[in-house]
């Protein structure tokens, strides 16, 4: 198996991306075309800015290949996350397992300490078969998205809300960290347990909101101190992405996270965003709030993820 250069991505690569579009069964659905971004006009544009994308295929098919990777990588180059996976040949699934391997021992060749391959492909099952023996553990995640409409009730701004600042990020990381320990999914998220990423993180999200004046990090704070935190982003023309939202341990249950989740609804409603996604775990206690916010479930599907013993959590 080898790896295609982006600037060298073969022929057939249009025709796959045309396949998803196509695909109605595809695990977004009527918002595809929406939610990913390098699947709009601007489609090859988008693409070429993406972090980090590899293509791989087999020796025997050199100007068709049967697998098409996108993965991004951290700062540091020690994780790839596989954000979007299809291969071709359906009907050889033995080949398949047999480049999914390949792929994996590349990235362990690498010095890659974490691998994730967090993506609801359809043959979900049989990457279950080949990723757990290669000592990856298998997470639930779950697909969830609200479709915002004229007759949401805005949510008045409260005192203690405001937009994270640069010089606030310490205080915000700490509360983030803080609502992911001793939960099982903490572990997809490096951001929530490096120092370095987490910062890194929310110093993206902050720059995008001073470029465009998304709201992408706001905080609620009590006594000076970021006690509530909601991370999100735009991801299309009318779609957002809830990426966290997290209240610290000692001030749960008093709605905070209610608050900061419909005043965020509100302030991008401004901005014409019509769908927002979310990913979650079954276990986590905040999925009672999205369905009483009027989440709806996409799509279950299983995440699995590598680190190496040289990679401290």
């Amino acid at each position: 198996m080898t790896c295609i250069p982006i600037k060298e991505l073969p022929k057939n690569f249009n025709l796959f991306l045309s396949n998803i579009i196509r695909n109605e069964s595809y695990y977004f659905g009527k918002y595809i075309n929406e939610f990913l971004p390098f699947l709009n006009p601007y489609a090859y544009t988008r693409l070429m800015e993406f972090p980090h994308i590899e293509c791989f295929q087999d020796a025997y098919s050199k100007e068709n290949p049967s697998l098409f990777i996108i993965a991004s990588s951290n700062d540091q180059n020690t994780r790839r996350e596989v954000l979007l996976l299809e291969y071709l040949k359906k009907d050889n699934l033995n080949e398949l397992e047999v480049l999914i391997k390949e792929l994996v021992q590349h990235w362990k060749d690498q010095q890659i300490q974490e691998i994730i391959f967090d993506i609801p492909v359809p043959i979900h099952f049989f990457l279950d078969r080949i990723l757990c023996p290669l000592s990856f553990r298998c997470i639930p995640r779950l697909i969830m998205v609200k479709e915002l409409s004229k007759d949401d009730i805005a949510e008045d701004w409260d005192k203690n809300m405001s937009v994270v600042s640069i010089e606030e990020i310490p205080s915000a990381f700490q509360c983030l960290s803080s609502a992911y320990q001793n939960t099982p999914w903490k572990y997809l998220h490096p951001e929530v347990r490096k120092e370095y990423d987490g910062f890194k993180s929310l110093e993206n999200l902050i720059s995008i909101h001073g470029d465009t004046e998304f709201p992408t990090v706001i905080q609620y704070k009590i006594n000076n101190q970021c006690i509530g935190i909601l991370l999100g982003n735009r991801t299309g023309l009318q779609s957002a992405c809830l990426i966290h939202l997290a209240v610290h341990p000692s001030y749960r249950r008093q709605g905070i996270a209610t608050r900061l989740l419909r005043t965020w609804c509100h302030l991008i409603q401004q901005q014409c965003v019509t769908n927002i996604f979310l990913w979650t775990h079954l276990a986590n206690p905040a999925l009672r709030l999205y369905l009483k916010e009027h989440f709806c479930s996409l799509y279950l599907y299983p995440a699995f993820y590598y680190n190496s013993p040289k990679d401290s959590l």
